[in-house]
């Protein structure tokens, strides 16, 4: 291997389905670099963003990876 293994951990969701409706994906903020837009304001607002977001047997981890 010669590569580092990836640190983020997928949480099982079992037997569960589940799906993104339009409008959760819509309430996502976007992040325009050439904007000089603030990395921790866009970190703010999505993570703001996908704690609207409720799934049933979705943990919050998930709905932002």
């Amino acid at each position: 291997m010669t590569s580092l293994p990836s640190y983020i951990q997928l949480s099982s969701v079992g037997d569960n389905n589940f799906e993104f409706k339009p409008q959760f994906i819509n309430t996502l903020p976007k992040f325009h670099v050439l904007e000089s837009e603030d990395a921790y304001f866009f970190i703010r607002k999505f993570e703001e963003a996908c704690q609207m977001m409720k799934l049933v047997n979705l943990v919050n981890d998930a709905i932002k990876l």
